[in-house]
C-alpha cells in the first residue's frame, strides 16, 4: 500500500478562516493533515465536498473522557478549545457506493515547555453521501482566526501495488486482503472491480435515448443509466477513465451532436460539443486518458474519411486529425494506450481492412492487416495488448449475420486471426471492456442479449446478462 500527495496543498499566507483542499483525485482511501496556529477563539470544523448540510454524525472523547455524540450535524468533526498550535490527522475511508467514514486526532500543545503534557480529542465520524469525496476542509467559525502558515496538505491510496519495469503488460494483481483487482497497462495498475460500461442509444424499431450500465466484472443484468440529449443510433464513443462521450448519430438525419457522462454516477447526458460535420455509422472506441479520435462515418450521401478527435476532459467542437486508410463507414475501433485501429467497414460492399493510427498524433492512419472475414457492423473491445472484433454482417456470407470473432495483436501488424464464436450471430452491437473481459450488448434483431469473452483466452462468447431494453445499433463507453 503507498500513500502519495493528493490534491494542491493549502497555507495561509496571510490571517484566515479556511483551510481546503478542492482538487482531490477521488481515491479510497485519505489522509488530511491539518496544522493550525492559533489568533484568536477558534471553532475548527472538518467538511467535506464544501458540503455544510446536516449529513454528519460523530462520536468524541477528551483526553480520555467519556464519549459524547452528535447526529445530522454540519461538520464530521470540530475542535473549540486550544492553545496557539494543534495539528489534526484525518484518515478518511472513500469508497464508491458507500457513507464515507473519518477518524480525527487532534493534538494540542497547551502550556509551551516538557512539564506539561499536550492534550488530546479523538473522534469517529461519518458523512452519509455515498460519492467519492473530491474536497476537504476546516472551517473556522470561531471569532478568531487561523494565523499565517497555517495548513492543509493530503495524501491518498486506493492499495495500489507499486509499478515495476519487469511486469508483463496485461498482468492481473489480486489484492488477497480485498479481493481487488487491478491490471497492468505497461505503466500503471489500474483499478478492474468498479469498471463500469455504459450501452448508450440505439434502435428499437425508432430511434433510443436509452442508457443502461453493467459493472463488468460482475455478471448479471444491465441498470439504468439516464438518458441521452437526443434519442439515436448508429453513435460513436470515447471515454477516459472518468467521463463517456457519444457521438453523432442518426435520428432520421445524420447528426454532429456530442453527449458527455460522468461514468461513475448514473444521470442524464450533457452537451459536450459538436463533431466537424453531421455524421453517423463513423468508428470510435479509440481512446487514451487525454484524446478520444472518431473515424470514417456517412453523411447520408457520401462516405467520409476523416479522422477527428477531442479532449475527452474539455467540452467542445472536434477538431481534424487527418485521414483514414481507406474511406468507409459502419467501421469498429478497438485500441491500446497508444494505438487504435478500426476494422471492417462498407465502402460500395463489405470491407475486410483495418487501418491504424497514433491516437495523440495528428496524422493519416496506415493499412494494418485484414480481418478473416470481410464484414460492417463489427464490434471492437479490447486488452491493453489485444484486440478483438465480433459479429458483423457481409452480403457475401450466406446468412450475411457473422457470429465470427476475430484477434489482432495491437502492437504488431499483421492479419487478424479466429478467437472463437459469439453465441449467436450478429451485427450493430455495443462493445465495452475492462480490458481483461470484453461484452457485447444489443443486436440488429433488437435482442437485448448481454455476451462476454476473456480476451486474453480463446474461446466461444457466453452469456453475461440482459439490456434493460433491447436495441440495435447502441454504442459503448466504459470507466471507473
Amino acid at each position: 500500500m503507498a500513500w502519495a500527495k493528493n490534491g494542491t496543498p493549502h497555507t495561509l499566507s496571510s490571517t484566515g478562516d479556511t483551510l481546503e483542499i478542492t482538487d482531490l483525485t477521488a481515491k479510497k482511501f485519505h489522509i488530511a493533515l491539518c496544522h493550525v496556529l492559533q489568533s484568536g477563539s477558534l471553532n475548527a470544523q472538518l467538511q467535506l465536498d464544501s458540503d455544510t448540510g446536516t449529513k454528519y454524525s460523530r462520536r468524541v472523547s477528551a483526553n480520555g473522557g467519556a464519549d459524547a455524540t452528535v447526529t445530522s450535524d454540519t461538520k464530521m468533526f470540530n475542535s473549540t478549545t486550544g492553545s496557539t498550535d494543534r495539528f489534526y490527522l484525518n484518515y478518511i475511508c472513500n469508497i464508491d457506493g458507500e457513507e464515507v467514514l473519518g477518524m480525527t486526532w487532534e493534538v494540542d500543545v497547551k502550556t509551551a515547555g516538557a512539564t506539561t503534557a499536550p492534550e488530546r480529542q479523538e473522534s469517529v465520524g461519518k458523512f452519509s453521501d455515498t460519492t467519492q469525496v473530491t474536497a476537504v476542509s476546516f472551517d473556522n467559525a470561531g471569532a478568531g482566526d487561523y494565523a499565517t502558515g497555517s495548513n492543509l496538505s493530503a495524501l491518498a491510496s486506493d492499495l495500489t501495488p507499486a509499478s515495476a519495469t519487469s511486469i508483463e503488460t496485461g498482468s492481473i494483481y489480486i489484492d488477497t486482503d480485498t479481493a481487488d483487482k487491478y491490471l497492468f497497462n505497461g505503466t500503471d495498475w489500474k483499478y478492474m472491480n468498479a469498471i463500469y460500461g455504459i450501452i448508450a442509444g440505439g434502435t428499437t424499431g425508432s430511434q433510443s435515448n436509452v442508457m443502461d450500465y453493467i459493472t463488468i466484472a460482475t455478471l448479471g443484468n444491465a441498470t439504468d443509466f439516464g438518458d441521452l440529449t437526443v434519442s439515436r443510433e448508429a453513435t460513436a464513443g470515447a471515454s477516459n477513465t472518468t467521463r463517456g462521450v457519444i457521438a453523432g448519430g442518426f435520428t432520421g438525419s445524420p447528426l454532429n451532436v456530442m453527449d458527455y457522462v460522468t461514468i461513475r454516477t448514473p444521470s442524464n447526458a450533457t452537451d459536450f460539443g459538436d463533431l466537424l460535420e453531421a455524421n453517423y455509422a463513423l468508428g470510435g472506441n479509440t481512446s487514451t486518458e487525454t484524446r478520444g479520435v472518431f473515424g470514417g462515418g456517412f453523411d447520408n450521401s457520401i462516405n467520409i474519411s476523416r479522422l477527428q478527435y477531442i479532449t475527452i476532459a474539455t467540452t467542445g467542437n472536434a477538431t481534424n486529425m487527418g485521414n483514414l486508410n481507406q474511406t468507409r463507414r459502419v467501421l469498429k475501433g478497438v485500441c491500446s494506450e497508444t494505438r487504435g485501429v478500426y476494422g471492417g467497414g462498407y465502402t460500395t460492399s463489405q470491407v475486410d481492412s483495418m487501418d491504424y493510427f497514433t491516437i495523440e498524433t495528428n496524422a493519416n492512419a496506415s493499412d494494418f492487416g485484414n480481418l478473416t472475414v470481410a464484414r460492417w457492423s463489427t464490434t471492437g473491445v479490447m486488452s491493453f495488448t489485444r484486440g478483438i472484433f465480433g459479429g458483423g454482417y457481409s452480403l457475401a456470407s450466406s446468412p450475411p449475420t457473422l457470429n465470427v470473432i476475430d484477434y489482432i495483436t495491437i502492437a504488431t501488424l499483421g492479419n487478424a486471426t479466429d478467437f472463437g464464436d459469439l453465441t449467436t450471430a450478429k451485427h450493430s452491437t455495443a462493445g465495452v471492456t475492462d480490458r481483461q473481459r470484453g461484452c457485447w450488448s444489443g443486436d440488429g434483431s433488437y435482442t437485448n442479449v448481454i455476451e462476454y469473452v476473456t480476451i486474453d483466452t480463446l474461446g466461444n462468447a457466453t452469456d453475461f446478462g440482459d439490456l434493460t431494453v433491447g436495441r440495435s445499433g447502441p454504442t459503448g463507453v466504459q470507466g471507473g
